[in-house]
């Protein structure tokens, strides 16, 4: 609640305790995760649960009428997240698990399928609902595959960036208006770069900086800026810190756990992490920012802090010194 500008309101008690009570629910999901998951079973159930549930739903998006939809709006949220790891997950397991039959590594592929056509066919608008998720599916594969992959690397830089291009291309307003977004919005945090603005801050100062001509209040739709402009540097730092440390725990982990079900699930979550940290540069999935997608929104997004929280259950599982 300090006053860092004068001319501004500040953001409502209610709306900090939003904000900040995401972080906490964030921290409660993986603690909570990782201590229930104390065998193999629970997370089998966990993965299996999900996945099975969210082809529902992307199956029912393919059948005509309104069913899936009163799902939707009754307390179902299909963000970005939600097909990031609905993606990953089963993916990982019809590619890497060798232990379950063809027949259900086939069904596990066409839920994949299904899943990208939706996100791609239906909704290709809505960048977020698809790139994350082909970077999942391509991580995967590129993890499982690691040299190949490294060699063949430079060959797909120039087809990337002329993709890059395309899509920047197609949705060009929206890039243009972004980009001005996040220099604003860097221009603000300057203020106070160490600890940020606050919970919900910035979004009532923006007015004081013309967004293209407009005063309007408007936030970052990027997740990095948004954490940037409410906790500063120090809070971003943590951030990264936080996915460095657990992308490092998935890596050594992809070829410790025994093969199966827990060696799928170790590249689903590297996928899944992969596919996150793309759709927090597109909006703000990750932690929601409360004058955006909100508390609503992380319905959706505190998918990603259940499944890491699988994965550092995982390691308990199988713990490092059991090689």
């Amino acid at each position: 609640q300090f006053r860092l500008y004068s001319l501004t309101k500040k953001a409502p008690h209610y709306s900090q305790l939003a904000g900040f009570s995401i972080l906490i629910i964030t921290v409660g999901a993986i603690m909570m995760v990782a201590h229930l998951v104390q065998d193999l079973q629970w997370l089998k159930l966990l993965n299996w649960s999900f996945i099975i549930l969210g082809a529902i739903y992307v199956i029912g998006r393919m059948i005509p009428g309104k069913f899936i939809d009163s799902i939707y709006h009754i307390g179902f949220s299909a963000g970005s997240m939600f097909w990031t790891w609905l993606v990953a997950l089963a993916f990982s397991q019809a590619f890497l698990n060798r232990k379950l039959l063809l027949r259900w590594r086939i069904i596990l592929f066409g839920i994949v399928i299904i899943a990208l056509y939706v996100a791609y066919f239906q909704a290709g608008d809505w960048k977020a609902g698809w790139i994350p998720p082909f970077v999942a599916v391509a991580t995967i594969v590129g993890f499982r595959y690691l040299r190949p992959a490294l060699v063949l690397i430079p060959f797909a830089i120039v087809p990337l960036y002329s993709f890059a291009i395309e899509i920047i291309y197609t949705d060009l307003y929206s890039w243009i208006t972004r980009l001005e977004a996040w220099k604003i919005i860097i221009e603000i945090v300057k203020v106070n770069p160490i600890l940020g603005l606050g919970f919900g801050n910035y979004y009532w100062i923006t007015p004081l900086f013309p967004i293209l001509g407009w005063e309007v209040s408007f936030n970052s739709h990027n997740q990095y800026v948004d954490i940037l402009a409410q906790t500063g540097i120090l809070g971003l730092a943590c951030f990264l810190w936080f996915f460095w440390e657990i992308g490092r725990l998935g890596w050594r982990m992809r070829n410790r756990v025994p093969a199966g079900f827990p060696r799928a699930y170790a590249y689903g979550a590297l996928g899944g992490l992969a596919g996150t940290l793309v759709a927090a540069a597109l909006v703000d999935w990750v932690l929601p920012f409360v004058y955006n997608l909100g508390l609503n929104g992380f319905r959706a997004s505190v998918i990603v802090w259940i499944f890491l929280g699988g994965l550092v259950g995982l390691n308990q599982i199988y713990p490092e010194d059991n090689k």
